[in-house]
């Protein structure tokens, strides 16, 4: 009886357009089921109104939801039956930590390393006892030449190849929604097919770039060597000419 509630049609004006709502996020996640799990919908023996669970969406959304979670992280899994408000846009979950939140001391070693060339890390004179070395000069990042440093990192072998993907990631500027959005700047995108389709593909580079961020990590704390190769790297695509006023 409680269940039939949901679509006995509403008398306030409030409760008409939460009812229309109601309706209209429903019909376009089934769509969306349909058109990107046309198997699995043809397949599926659940009720079209079928809602074994206390939350907020029926049996065939769960499904569509659990499928969705297989191509990027709509919600944890364990989890999709407790929702008890439907999601009126796509969720997008941070992947990457606000290191600026974090205790310095604490971060990895790949991510003192990176932030320490970006100019917010160890000063000179406390590089010896952390990375093994004592640079004489640290290219600002304002004079990175970005263009010249990735065509650096594409001619060396992997895992210095992956250095500027890596700077990328902790500098959030890798052009990957999954890794560069923050806490801070929580977003979403209305349920579409192309919002769907965009949110895997990114999510397919997210994986990439962390599986690379990996990779360089266990490579850089490895060896002195490894981290004054990446060191020499960053201070090689400095800018040829700096631009001076007339």
């Amino acid at each position: 009886m409680l269940e039939l509630r949901k679509y006995q049609i509403p008398l306030s004006g409030g409760d008409c357009f939460e009812y229309l709502q109601f309706l209209q996020l429903q019909a376009t996640l089934l769509h969306l089921y349909q058109e990107l799990f046309p198997i699995q919908w043809g397949n599926s023996t659940t009720g079209l109104f079928q809602q074994t669970c206390p939350g907020a969406y029926t049996d065939r959304e769960l499904e569509f939801l659990k499928l969705l979670n297989s191509w990027f992280p709509v919600e944890n899994y364990d989890d999709l039956e407790a929702i008890e408000e439907r999601y009126e846009e796509i969720p997008i979950y941070p992947q990457n930590i606000s290191w600026w939140n974090e205790d310095f001391e604490q971060l990895s070693p790949v991510e003192q390393f990176i932030i320490s060339l970006l100019g917010w890390g160890y000063d000179l004179e406390e590089w010896e006892p952390v990375f093994g070395f004592t640079p004489t000069h640290i290219t600002p990042p304002e004079q990175i030449d970005w263009e010249k440093l990735e065509q650096l990192c594409l001619v060396n072998e992997a895992p210095l190849q992956y250095f500027y993907n890596v700077v990328s990631i902790i500098d959030r500027s890798s052009d990957c929604i999954w890794i560069d959005i923050t806490d801070e700047s929580w977003e979403s995108l209305p349920w579409t097919k192309e919002n769907i389709l965009y949110l895997k593909k990114q999510w397919e580079l997210a994986v990439e770039l962390s599986q690379q961020m990996t990779v360089f990590s266990e490579w850089l704390i490895a060896d002195i060597e490894h981290r004054y190769k990446a060191f020499n790297l960053w201070n090689q695509a400095q800018k040829t000419s700096l631009h001076c006023p007339h």
